[in-house]
């Protein structure tokens, strides 16, 4: 049945929307403590320093190393609760559903605040008139997935989106998932994995522990130079068997591209050569991925970047037609590649079902997932 364009914005009703999170953090007189030493606390301390706000300390659960973190040294909380009375948190990790338990374990946190999204620099929140311009859209994939959690998802994402406010998602939140682990999709001891985005080895990682070391060919496509190095260290250091890694760009015609190289949090195609923040450019060779593995029998495709995934798709057509591969594609940058991806995927008509799942509390892990039933 049809949602109604008045259903969907009954729908969509928001409230509880969060004052702007830097005009919040400007107001308050409390030492703010980075919960985290990752990527993503490395994104989310630039942003702030960006707008000139300071943290005082770094929290870590398990540290023992010696490296400093933007010239601080991580600590535990309990270091940190000895040396301030009250302090206010910001989590620098994707965990962001136990950022709602830790006020109860240490009474001398005041606020836990989070950047509702912090890759690709996508902090800002969107307005209602960029929803209703692609309304009927949304509203025709609301009625294209595949079960009620996918549309309420949609729903929370949208609404995080409008807000700010990362409690949609966290308080929706049930289990964390995978692209590998999840409950749409289980990886069998025959797997043909495509990595598109391969980084430097950490989904493969994560590949290898979820199969038990048990697939039959890796080909993993990472076109940032320093991340292809890291991957073919990874590679080499713990001999694995049957992977190609490749550092083509993965897109829809023979092209030169500019690329944003740096962490997990940027590594991304310069659509119209925007360049991100602490990011360096380089040209990269990019090629229809079905003219260099087109024979390949691939059973499993995963994506996770921003901007030309659906580029990449068009140039994977032939493999993704014959092969009926499951799918594995991050869209919570934006709200605009959930639309792009899932209606190319239906459009191919080939029986897709298309499923959204978080993966973790937070808006940038919100993934499409796509299987072709038995």
């Amino acid at each position: 049945m049809h949602m109604t364009q008045y259903e969907f914005r009954k729908k969509l009703n928001v409230e509880n929307i969060c004052e702007d999170l830097i005009i919040r953090l400007k107001s308050e007189q409390l030492p703010l403590i980075m919960w985290g030493c990752g990527d993503v606390a490395d994104a989310v301390f630039k942003y702030l320093q960006y707008n000139n706000i300071n943290i005082s300390q770094v929290w870590v659960d398990n540290w023992s190393g010696k490296q400093k973190f933007h010239g601080l040294i991580p600590n535990s909380i309990e270091a940190i609760s000895k040396e301030f009375h009250e302090f206010n948190v910001i989590l620098g990790h994707s965990h962001y559903e136990k950022g709602k338990k830790i006020k109860e374990f240490y009474p001398q946190i005041k606020n836990v605040f989070y950047v509702f999204i912090v890759h690709y620099e996508q902090y800002k929140k969107i307005s209602y008139n960029e929803i209703e311009e692609v309304e009927e859209r949304f509203i025709q994939l609301y009625d294209c997935l595949a079960d009620n959690d996918s549309r309420e998802n949609l729903l929370v994402f949208l609404k995080t989106k409008l807000t700010g406010n990362a409690d949609y998602i966290i308080n929706r939140f049930s289990q964390e998932m995978s692209f590998f682990n999840n409950d749409v999709f289980t990886m069998t001891d025959h797997e043909v994995f495509l990595d598109i985005g391969a980084y430097n080895g950490d989904t493969i990682r994560e590949f290898i522990v979820e199969t038990d070391n048990k697939y039959e060919k890796i080909i993993a496509i990472e076109p940032d130079i320093k991340n292809y190095i890291e991957l073919n260290k990874y590679l080499a250091s713990n001999c694995l068997k049957n992977i190609i890694p490749s550092m083509i760009g993965a897109w829809n015609c023979i092209e030169q591209l500019s690329f944003n190289t740096g962490n997990e949090q940027i590594s991304s195609i310069a659509v119209d050569s925007k360049i991100l923040l602490n990011s360096e450019k380089l040209i990269v060779y990019a090629s229809p991925i079905d003219n260099i593995f087109g024979e390949e029998k691939i059973t499993f495709i995963k994506i996770n970047y921003f901007e030309g995934v659906k580029e990449a798709l068009e140039g994977l057509e032939k493999i993704i037609c014959k092969n009926l591969p499951k799918l594995a594609v991050t869209v919570g940058f934006d709200i605009y590649n959930i639309l792009k991806i899932s209606e190319y995927i239906i459009k191919l008509n080939i029986g897709y079902k298309v499923y959204l799942r978080f993966n973790r509390a937070m808006s940038s892990t919100f993934t499409l997932y796509a299987i072709v039933p038995n």
